[in-house]
């Protein structure tokens, strides 16, 4: 059996084996991912020259005879050093993280130099099994001790806040290990990202549930942290799209106190980054960010940028990035709810002045969006596709640190080398913005020109750019890295009890409460989203629930209909409904190129029955909720009232949207659906969300009016309650429906993404 080859990766230093057949080819390090050269194997050594030696022969005369010198321990040959293999281009080599440059290398513990001699089997077996002991107890022995006395008073540091006292290490002990092992880096990262808005247009955390692409929001910060060798412990994510048990709900109080923790607690040696993934808005010339329960309209629910910058600059951190992925927008999903659009002058103007010492890498430029795919998109790097998923911004993080950018590391007093990493990444960006976005993804345009089935030809499309830019300054001083320092204490991100206070109504009550009322959403949620339940992360005070107290089940109202008959009529809406949005009432969302063959034709009227006998049921319901709301005065319950006013909101609301659904079907069947790009990856059409409504019927847009009025009224007379916070929700709702072309990675792309993970 051959034996394999063995070389050092030039990026983490880590042994590599390799096939002999495989020498001059290009091989992946399955540590860190490093793509290199397999190098020849080394040339033997040399043998030993013989000893002369001279005698005399029994007949007098002298000979000489060659005898093999016998080595002593100080003239053994040295082994040969691994062979380093050669990366497959000078660029990438001098940007792959490595040892540390000028650490020697570890000299063996022990050298054995004794004469041959015969020994059995069974003999050898001990001596190795002795040599083996030997090792295997020094190295824990060494192990111990180092993490001992390095680690431990650390740790304990990290939880309790105090000041250790450090082990003293011999420095030659120290210098000959890497950085890596030896210390940690003075780095941190603070990832926000919000994602699941309650009253705005959502944004995609990227996560794919068939797992081919590894490109969402958590991946790249782990990405981010490993190539910059940011600690495992110094590395803290507050998103309400992350897995359990890592989701945090960043509202307006946790993300205020876990950044200013996270600033407070870094030391003048960090270097740290804060990656902010929000929409931004502007209100009177001042910019904002808008935490997951921020109103766009409502400044005291919104966190300034100023605040967040000024928090940044007064960090006694050397080294302060910020990395701000705003304005997402995904043409593919549409509006569904509205959001502050593309960016406004105000925020790239503070953005491109940061604070000294601050450095702003920004995903957009002024009047730009950030682009995002919730589905999937291919983009064609060279040769290769690249899923993009979730923020395009950041998926080209996952390409550029494939490609090996995003600099080189080597000690704890590296910068973070920020302008390598930018260069690739924002010439990526811009040319994906370039393939895709157009004139349409202004929503100013759209909603002055409603969309129609022959898109008009009178304005010659333009294309919008998405520019990422980075501004501010290096640090301009120095700080030594100090490993006598106590590293950072770990960041306590808040929980939403933990801001709110002790008197607001627990989370199992306002559930209890919601649930008797809570009914589908209208459209299709996205199957890669997080629902987050607003009743479990706002707070509602005891005291005002109080009033809105329901003592009877539904089942109990349905015995005593001819009672209450109010109460009756919501019942039966609520279930109605409910059974709309099950089983064969639901309204698809979507289609394939099959739904368009002669064969897929003939089943459109069937599809058509679906439809029509929702608006049937939603016609119905409309006429008892009406005479149930002239009963209204003899029901005094805070409670049916509210629930009334919500339920019959929810029934117009759905009406509208079925006829919008029936408009866009018609499209369907008229076979003007806008074409599949093989390129692209498109697999298919999906219901994209518009506030403009595609129809032209006069009555639908008057029934658009009555369902706000009915929402406004909840809000004022029904404030602090869930139903106010669901009406200004659901106001604002978009139901216009436009069918766009999507994609989706294909299993069989699941090897040319592997190495993206």
């Amino acid at each position: 059996m051959p034996v394999p080859l063995v070389t050092a990766c030039p990026g983490c230093g880590k042994s590599i084996k390799y096939p002999a057949h495989a020498v001059g080819k290009s091989i992946r390090c399955r540590y860190c991912g490093t793509i290199s050269k397999a190098p020849p194997p080394p040339e033997a050594p040399p043998a030993p020259k013989d000893d002369t030696v001279s005698h005399r022969a029994a007949d007098g005369t002298r000979e000489e005879k060659r005898v093999p010198r016998r080595q002593s321990a100080g003239s053994l040959p040295q082994p040969p050093a691994p062979a380093t293999a050669q990366p497959v281009s000078a660029t990438r080599a001098a940007s792959l993280p490595g040892p540390s440059a000028g650490v020697p290398q570890v000299a063996p513990l022990v050298t054995l130099n004794s004469p041959r001699r015969k020994r059995s089997g069974f003999g050898w077996l001990l001596v190795l099994g002795a040599v083996g002991l030997i090792l295997t107890c020094a190295a824990i022995t060494i192990g111990v001790v180092a993490v001992v006395g390095l680690r431990v008073t650390s740790r304990e540091n990290r939880d309790a806040g105090s000041t250790p006292a450090v082990a003293e290490t011999p420095a030659r002990e120290s210098q000959s290990l890497p950085h890596a092992v030896t210390s940690d880096f003075p780095r941190r990262i603070l990832a926000i990202g919000v994602h699941n808005y309650i009253f705005a247009n959502p944004t995609s955390y990227g996560a794919d549930s068939a797992g081919f692409i590894r490109r969402d929001f958590g991946k790249t910060v782990e990405k981010i942290a490993n190539r910059f060798r940011i600690p495992e412990g110094q590395v803290f994510e507050l998103s309400d799209g992350a897995p359990e048990p890592r989701r945090r709900i960043p509202l307006k109080p946790v993300i205020e106190q876990t950044i200013q923790r996270f600033v407070e607690t870094s030391r003048r040696q960090d270097r740290i980054i804060l990656l902010l993934c929000a929409h931004t808005v502007e209100i009177e010339g001042t910019p904002y960010v808008v935490p997951l329960e921020g109103e766009l309209t409502d400044p005291k629910t919104l966190i300034p940028l100023d605040w967040i910058m000024k928090q940044l600059g007064e960090c006694r951190a050397q080294q302060k990035v910020l990395i701000a992925d705003f304005n997402r927008y995904d043409r593919g999903r549409g509006v569904e709810l509205p959001h502050g659009g593309k960016m406004a002058a105000s925020t790239a103007k503070l953005l491109k002045d940061p604070p000294p010492g601050v450095q702003v890498w920004s995903a957009c430029s002024e009047g730009q969006y950030s682009y995002e795919f919730d589905d999937y998109y291919e983009f064609r790097d060279g040769d290769r596709i690249q899923g993009i998923k979730g923020g395009a911004f950041l998926s080209l993080f996952s390409v550029a640190f494939m490609q090996g950018l995003g600099g080189k590391i080597q000690s704890p007093n590296d910068e973070l080398p920020l302008e390598a990493l930018a260069a690739k990444v924002n010439e990526l960006t811009e040319r994906l913005s370039e393939e895709f976005a157009d004139a349409e993804d202004d929503m100013a345009d759209a909603a002055a020109n409603p969309p129609s089935a022959q898109p008009s030809t009178d304005k010659p499309a333009r294309r919008a750019k998405q520019t990422p830019f980075v501004a501010g300054n290096r640090p301009s001083e120095s700080v030594p890295y100090d490993p006598t320092e106590p590293v950072p204490p770990a960041i306590a991100i808040p929980r939403p009890q933990d801001v709110f206070g002790e008197r607001m109504a627990s989370v199992e009550q306002v559930r209890r409460l919601v649930d008797f009322f809570a009914l589908p959403p209208i459209k299709e949620p996205r199957k890669t989203e997080v629902r987050i339940r607003f009743d479990e992360v706002l707070p509602f005070r005891a005291e005002r629930l109080a009033e809105y107290h329901n003592g009877m089940t539904a089942e109990q109202v349905q015995k005593e209909a001819a009672r209450y008959p109010v109460r009756a009529a919501v019942v039966r809406a609520i279930e109605e409904i409910r059974k709309l949005e099950s089983g064969d009432g639901a309204l698809p969302s979507t289609l394939t190129e099959a739904d368009r063959s002669d064969a897929a034709k003939a089943a459109y009227a069937r599809m058509q029955r679906g439809p029509a006998r929702v608006m049937h049921v939603l016609e119905q319901l409309t006429e008892e909720l009406e005479k149930a709301v002239a009963q209204r005065d003899d029901e005094k319950s805070k409670f049916w009232q509210a629930t009334l006013d919500y339920v019959r909101a929810q029934v117009k609301a759905r009406h509208i949207y079925v006829n919008e659904y029936t408009n866009a079907f018609g499209i369907v069947r008229r076979d003007r659906l806008p074409e599949l790009d093989p390129k692209k990856g498109h697999v298919g059409w999906r219901l994209a969300s518009q506030e403009t409504l595609s129809t032209n019927d006069s009555s639908m847009k008057e029934l658009r009016k009555e369902l706000r009025k009915i929402y406004d009224d909840i809000i004022k007379q029904h404030p602090d309650t869930p139903w106010a916070i669901l009406a200004k929700r659901e106001k604002n709702v978009a139901l216009g429906l436009r069918w766009e072309p999507f994609a989706r990675p294909k299993s069989e792309q699941m090897e040319g993404f592997a190495d993206s993970r």
